[in-house]
């Protein structure tokens, strides 16, 4: 894992998905937002040097730029995520989607924290 955004991203995306398996983007680049500033309030390294988190000015335009670019990209190109044409809702593939039990996401949702707390302790 370079950065710590694909389990972000998932994890955003479950909290926000609805029950067609679609978030509003706006939401998710909230969640971002929310995380890293968390982090940098609470003394901890936002992220690696260099990446817009690490900065107490990153605009809300930056943050949907870099979902875009990094995370939600691998996802696209593995036919896992689209997009809607106005970038309002991000949607997990609804063949992926449909077959989720809830226990299956609570399991996404364990392994992101895990890789989210090695990928803190190795920065």
């Amino acid at each position: 894992m370079t950065y710590s955004y694909k389990p972000l991203l998932l994890k955003a995306f479950f909290r926000f998905a609805d029950d067609e398996g679609k978030a509003q983007f706006s939401d998710i680049v909230d969640y971002f937002d929310k995380f890293y500033k968390k982090r940098r309030n609470n003394g901890l390294v936002a992220e690696k040097k260099g990446s817009i988190y690490s900065s107490n000015n990153c605009s809300k335009k930056q943050i949907e730029n870099n979902i875009l670019r990094f995370p939600f990209k691998r996802f696209y190109d593995m036919n896992f995520m689209e997009i809607s044409c106005n970038q309002k809702y991000i949607y997990l593939n609804p063949q992926i989607y449909n077959r989720l039990s809830k226990s299956d996401i609570e399991y996404i949702l364990t392994v992101c924290d895990t890789k989210l707390d090695e990928y803190y302790r190795n920065l």
